[in-house]
């Protein structure tokens, strides 16, 4: 296997990830993610445990790695890929901090692409405001949560801004509907890269 050295994305966060290295890591998430998507593989467990940030050995620049492919699943297919154990809640898969609301319910056969969004918002949400969208005390409650509970107001922790539509951005990958989220990691980094740019 590959020997990918740095750190994860949780650790970064704990250890303080700078405000302005924040787009940037999430536009390669997103680019790691899309990858996937083109083959048709949804990861089904995006968090920061399975992101890597990583540097480049000649400039220092850093980059992004995502990791644990334990539970990813073709769409369209019941094929799993890996030993599903380690992170599966009952019959649910996934981490419930950031399951899409598809995947609480166990909707097996609703599970595509827009699933990973939503897990991709959930990250983005946490990024810019220091908590999760659904902080719930228990497994069970975040379950509930993101079936049924709104998107709450996106407040940025200090020192932290973003470009101009970010936040419809983020609401949108959040959407509790697949289908009014952005359908693949490819479209959604269409969108956002638009919106830096502008």
């Amino acid at each position: 296997m590959e020997y990918v050295a740095g750190r994860s994305l949780r650790r970064a966060l704990k250890m303080g990830l700078k405000p302005g290295a924040t787009i940037e890591v999430m536009r390669q998430i997103l680019a790691a993610v899309r990858q996937a998507h083109a083959m048709d593989i949804v990861h089904r467990d995006l968090k920061p445990e399975n992101i890597i940030l990583s540097f480049r050995s000649e400039s220092g620049e850093p980059f992004v790695k995502v990791l644990d492919f334990g539970i990813a699943k073709l769409v369209g297919k019941d094929q799993d890929f890996g030993d599903v154990a380690k992170t599966s809640v009952g019959m649910l898969f996934g981490t419930p901090a950031y399951m899409s609301p598809e995947q609480c319910r166990g909707a097996t056969s609703e599970i595509g692409l827009a699933a990973d969004v939503y897990a991709i918002g959930c990250l983005f949400y946490e990024f810019v405001t220091g908590q999760l969208p659904f902080p719930g005390k228990t497994p069970q409650q975040m379950i509930i949560m993101h079936q049924e509970y709104p998107v709450p107001e996106i407040v940025l922790r200090p020192g932290m801004s973003l470009p101009r539509g970010v936040d419809a951005f983020i609401r949108k990958c959040l959407a509790k509907e697949p289908s009014e989220r952005y359908q693949s990691a490819k479209e959604a980094l269409k969108v956002l890269n638009g919106l830096c740019e502008g």
